[in-house]
């Protein structure tokens, strides 16, 4: 019998833009964007973020170092997350109405404390969603694939692998859920009916959908 889910946020809660942040940063250094982005991203800085090794202080003086951009602290926060978030409407509807009292939501996600608090966590307050627990890579220390964030999603909830269903954007780290004995489900938002879904997974045991 299922008494969980455990979403993934981006492509699944929210789309997301990097390269908005990339685009107002070539004002703050003069370069060429593309060049800008791929010097960012193939760095190992926003690794070292995601998984907890440095804090926002250390990311914005890594990457007004690497980038040699003139922007203030304030100035880089504001537009580090700005726009970067647009939440999927079916999937919010769906977190509004699935928790009660026996029935448990999870949040797993790939992310830094930025992105989390300037981006994700405004977007879920203001539609009132409150997860059961949160296992998120900055904080645990590790990201998916590992094992160990699903382990902890898993043991934060109470739930064996059986009784959770996993929805995530990326068919790897679905089918690394099933490995751990979840019910995977890779979500397109752009084509799949996630409460159908849902509803088949489910089958008999809840209709929450």
């Amino acid at each position: 019998m299922i008494h969980g889910v455990i979403f993934d946020f981006r492509n699944v809660i929210a789309t997301f833009d990097n390269r908005k942040f990339t685009k107002a940063l070539t004002s703050y250094n003069g370069k060429n964007e593309e060049e800008l982005y791929h010097t960012i991203s193939e760095s190992e800085i926003p690794k070292l973020f995601e998984v907890g090794l440095i804090d926002s202080d250390e990311f914005y003086s890594s990457i007004i170092g690497l980038t040699h951009s003139n922007i203030s602290k304030e100035e880089f926060l504001e537009i580090y997350v700005k726009d970067k978030f647009t939440p999927i409407q079916p999937t919010i509807n769906i977190l509004k109405s699935l928790r009660n009292d026996h029935f448990k939501i999870g949040l797993i996600s790939n992310t830094n404390e930025l992105d989390y608090e300037f981006g994700m966590r405004p977007i879920l307050d203001a539609n009132g969603i409150r997860f059961n627990s949160e296992s998120l890579s900055f904080r645990i220390h590790t990201i998916k694939p590992d094992k160990k964030i699903y382990k902890h999603a898993l043991e934060a909830l109470d739930l064996r692998g059986d009784q959770c269903i996993s929805v995530d954007s990326l068919e790897v780290y679905a089918f690394k859920a099933g490995q751990m004995g979840m019910k995977e489900l890779h979500y397109d938002y752009k084509r799949t009916n996630l409460a159908k879904k849902l509803n088949d997974i489910c089958s008999e045991n809840f209709h929450y959908f």
